[in-house]
């Protein structure tokens, strides 16, 4: 659902930088770029972090306590 967020966003940024939106003022297209690098940025924070705890997880389930991979 984020990343089919982000992509709208970036299209809408794609269909105003078009429409000619960027010609009179050049800083919004900045922002609208920057938006939604940053929205990327932190769906693969999420990402990332999903999965270092799910791992930690199931570890902790198999294991029982802590990291134990050898």
């Amino acid at each position: 659902m984020v990343v089919a967020a982000g992509a709208a966003g970036a299209a809408d940024a794609r269909r105003l930088r078009a429409g000619g939106a960027c010609a009179a003022e050049s800083s919004f297209c900045v922002l609208a770029d920057v938006a939604v690098a940053l929205g990327f940025a932190g769906f693969a924070f999420l990402a990332l972090a999903s999965l270092v705890s799910g791992f930690r997880l199931a570890c902790y389930v198999t294991v029982g306590a802590g990291i134990h991979i050898w």
